[in-house]
């Protein structure tokens, strides 16, 4: 079988059963449909819990209390990064490796019962270009993240002021480990600076986590794609898979 890396399930809102169930049926029904997606979710029910069932399928219990009631999405990646992975909650200790993802989770919250949503937080290690990106497609980019993307396209084409700017409050603003960066000359000294900067971001990155809402009746099929492609190229590149409210739909 080899390894298993199972979806922790984490239900934030007082739901009925059958709304946990609904999440459940539509995984198993996609795994019917297709059997390239396979239903990964666990759901864990106490943070604490040592026990459970990979997959989770229902009717998973008669009665159904979260112990992660009212938590916030920053508590759960909390509560993931430290208590799951190859090591933590759900290990398996038999031959074949099989545990809860550290760097992944769903979210049944009260919007779940209202539009049959859910919400998929998935880690990825990104740069501040790309970064920049997802915040740009989005319409929540700075005037930093617009020239950042602008210089990268065509630096030529960046007003001297602008690439002032970006070196300013990009360039020195981010660049805390060595401390602010001093440029003397001109244009030319400061292009090569900010040239260098992007040159090293991009060949590293930092660990991010991003939301994306799901109908769930694909969550299985677009959890597991996101989890491939990674969140940020799917939210820069296939936007068109979202519809007016950002839910990805298809």
């Amino acid at each position: 079988m080899g390894e298993a890396r199972w979806l922790p399930l984490l239900v934030t809102a007082d739901v009925s059963l059958d709304v946990i169930n609904s999440v459940l049926r539509s995984a198993a029904a996609e795994k019917e449909e297709d059997t390239d997606f396979e239903n990964r979710w666990v759901v864990v029910q106490y943070p604490d819990q040592e026990m459970m069932t990979k997959p989770s399928i229902c009717p998973i219990v008669k009665t159904f209390q979260s112990g992660f009631l009212g938590a916030s999405v920053q508590v759960l990646q909390d509560f993931v990064t430290s208590r799951c992975g190859e090591n933590g909650l759900g290990h398996d200790s038999s031959i074949c490796m099989d545990w809860l993802a550290d760097d992944a989770f769903g979210v049944i919250d009260a919007r779940t019962a209202e539009d049959n949503t859910i919400l998929f937080v998935v880690q990825e290690t990104v740069d501040a270009v790309q970064e920049a990106e997802v915040r740009v497609a989005w319409n929540k980019g700075s005037k930093s993240d617009e020239l950042l993307l602008a210089y990268i396209n065509n630096a030529a084409g960046v007003h001297d002021q602008d690439t002032l700017f970006l070196f300013e409050n990009v360039v020195n603003d981010r660049d805390v480990s060595s401390g602010t960066r001093e440029v003397e000359g001109g244009l030319d000294e400061v292009r090569q600076a900010i040239d260098e900067w992007i040159n090293t971001e991009q060949r590293g990155g930092r660990p991010r986590w991003f939301e994306i809402r799901m109908v769930v009746e694909n969550a299985m099929k677009n959890s597991c794609g996101i989890w491939n492609i990674g969140p940020a190229a799917v939210l820069t590149e296939m936007k068109e898979q979202f519809d007016e409210e950002g839910v990805m739909r298809y």
